[in-house]
């Protein structure tokens, strides 16, 4: 049986890049530790299906396996986390892929929105980095229209509160636990979340692994990133030197000063940004993109994109855009 001749080094890379120990990938292989070992160490040569199925569970492309070196894996956005003094030099496989899928839906969504003749945002840059902390906070809290002391219910409530408020000023909010049906779960030691500060579609993301209470801190604190014009991944170190992650601390923490503290489809619309959701539903069922695209962009299987927008109904109030579904129209 023919083999495929890859450098074995780019196994153990693979392996070490997807987080996976080596019993685990072994496991998930269906093979022993001690052939996973040989292939790692050149004693035994894969297979192509066994390279492919190699390839495919360490969340790396086909062709990788056969490269001389490994490839240098680099953020899209900037690496504002700390670990020490210094940034963290190796990012996960699945914060990669989940930086490119969401700049992948940012990017689909600018240019939804400037196809709209839509205006560009007004979230992003508006103060100085070197603005006073307080003068930040007080901007913030009176374009959301949140006051200083807020009578509220629980922090679950505020936190929804604040993202529907945050999205309806035009910046997304998507918030995940892992990719892939929980099978590739989001390290909270990794990251916290992310800010894209774009003009027209900017983006905040939320680690939804990291404790309840944290998540409401993490939503200001990227908020803040928007707010400055600052694009970065956080990982909300206290003994962070970046300058912007100093000051995204402290607005975040004045900010909350005082505050105390499903299925599958209504997970989702919880998770990706509601007016993100609504435009591709709405392109994909008026025929202007395809629903296999609209099913890649939402992370949904296209057949089940009829009972999603059902879930993103239900529940919701008056708004301005309609999709006409096989025949049946939906507020969305």
């Amino acid at each position: 049986m023919a083999t495929a001749q890859i450098n074995h080094s780019i196994l153990t890379w693979a392996r070490e890049r997807s987080g996976i120990s080596m019993p685990a990938f072994a496991a998930k292989c269906g093979i022993s530790e001690e052939r996973l070992r040989r292939w790692e160490d050149g004693e035994e040569q894969l297979t192509f299906k066994q390279a492919q199925k190699f390839a495919d569970k360490a969340y790396v492309p086909f062709g990788y396996l056969f490269l001389n070196e490994p490839p240098v894996d680099e953020l899209p956005i900037p690496d504002l986390r700390t670990v020490g003094s210094s940034g963290v030099n190796r990012p996960s496989a699945e914060l990669l892929d989940l930086i490119k899928l969401t700049l992948q839906r940012q990017q689909w969504y600018r240019d939804y929105l400037t196809n709209e003749l839509a205006s560009p945002g007004i979230a992003v840059g508006r103060v100085n980095p070197s603005a006073p902390t307080e003068v930040i906070v007080n901007d913030m809290r009176q374009l959301l229209g949140v006051p200083a002391h807020p009578q509220r219910g629980n922090w679950e409530d505020y936190y929804r509160d604040l993202i529907t408020r945050i999205e309806a000023i035009g910046v997304l909010v998507m918030r995940e636990s892992s990719l892939n049906h929980h099978t590739r779960p989001l390290r909270v030691e990794e990251f916290r979340g992310f800010a894209i500060a774009e003009e027209y579609a900017p983006v905040i993301f939320v680690n939804h692994a990291d404790a309840a209470g944290a998540r409401l801190f993490t939503l200001i604190h990227e908020l803040c990133h928007i707010w400055m014009g600052i694009s970065g991944v956080s990982d909300g170190s206290e003994s962070s030197h970046h300058d912007s992650e100093v000051k995204c601390n402290a607005v975040a923490a004045e900010f909350l000063k005082g505050e105390s503290g499903p299925n599958f489809h209504r997970t989702k619309n919880s998770q990706i940004s509601k007016p993100f959701s609504r435009a591709v539903l709405s392109q994909a069922f008026n025929g202007q993109i395809l629903l296999r695209v609209a099913g890649q962009l939402l992370g949904i299987n296209p057949a089940k994109l009829k009972r999603f927008a059902k879930s993103l109904v239900e529940g919701m109030e008056s708004h301005k855009l309609y999709i006409d579904i096989t025949s049946e129209t939906f507020r969305v």
